[in-house]
């Protein structure tokens, strides 16, 4: 993990610039064929891929700035520093979601549970089946931004090859669990 980000850190933020310029040639070249064709799907699609990686190279730059204010908070900066850092998550989590539903038409539609309000400050229990690449971000834009709730992530390992996430989610305590070594998952039948 340290030599991990110790080589893609520095060279994400650059890196991410880079791939998402390629992607916006991409919208523009679907700009320009937009007379020829109606198919937008590909543009949108490296919008919100470039929409993405910038959101994730500027979550590594906020949290360089945050450990250079404060490299190790003490007992008393701790609460600022957490409060700083899912502060971090919800505004990139809640730009990503606005950017989907603008973009590909990406929806949630939430249920409330009849006793939801009789829960107050009490912890809460979240399991959710994962359904595609964005629905772990909109449960978790949802627990921070509406109900006002501190989530605890449990994810996968690999997931820390994203740079902004590897350092942010480590930050807030979350806990990614390794893989399978012994091949893909097995569902019951």
């Amino acid at each position: 993990m340290p030599l991990r980000r110790a080589v893609l850190g520095p060279l994400w933020p650059p890196l991410a610039a880079g791939l998402a310029a390629l992607l916006l040639l991409i919208v523009a070249g679907g700009a320009l064929a937009w007379p020829v064709t109606s198919r937008r799907r590909v543009p949108r699609l490296a919008l919100l891929a470039a929409l993405y990686l910038a959101l994730d190279a500027r979550l590594l730059l906020a949290c360089a700035g945050l450990w250079l204010r404060h490299p190790v908070p003490g007992r008393r900066d701790q609460r600022r520093w957490q409060a700083a850092h899912l502060g971090l998550l919800r505004s990139t989590l809640t730009t990503l979601r606005s950017a989907a539903a603008a973009l590909v038409g990406f929806s949630v539609t939430v249920e409330e549970p009849p006793d939801a309000g009789e829960l107050g400050g009490a912890p809460l229990l979240v399991l959710a089946r994962h359904a595609g690449p964005g629905d772990s971000f909109a449960l978790v834009d949802l627990l921070l931004s509406r109900y006002g709730r501190r989530p605890r992530i449990v994810l996968k390992d690999t997931l820390q090859w994203d740079p902004g996430l590897d350092v942010l989610l480590n930050r807030l305590s979350s806990c990614f669990l390794p893989g399978r070594a012994d091949g893909p998952d097995e569902r019951p039948s």
